[in-house]
């Protein structure tokens, strides 16, 4: 079940919270994979660690699987 919730956070939002919050608190979720994605992407950028067309693709591979 560990490895579900680690993979599917925003199951872990309980019903005592109205649909609403549950629906923003998906949305907030999926901005923050989008974010981390891209941070982890910027920095391999910056560092050197990968060029601008290696940078591209994996940027465009990792939000497309996300």
């Amino acid at each position: 079940m560990r490895d579900f919730y680690s993979k599917y956070p925003e199951a872990r939002i309980y019903h005592v919270e109205s649909e609403e919050v549950q629906e923003r608190m998906r949305h907030a979720i999926r901005a923050l994979k989008i974010a981390k994605i891209y941070a982890q992407r910027v920095d391999w950028y910056l560092s050197g660690d990968d060029g601008e067309e290696s940078f591209l693709e994996r940027l465009d591979k990792e939000l497309d699987k996300l």
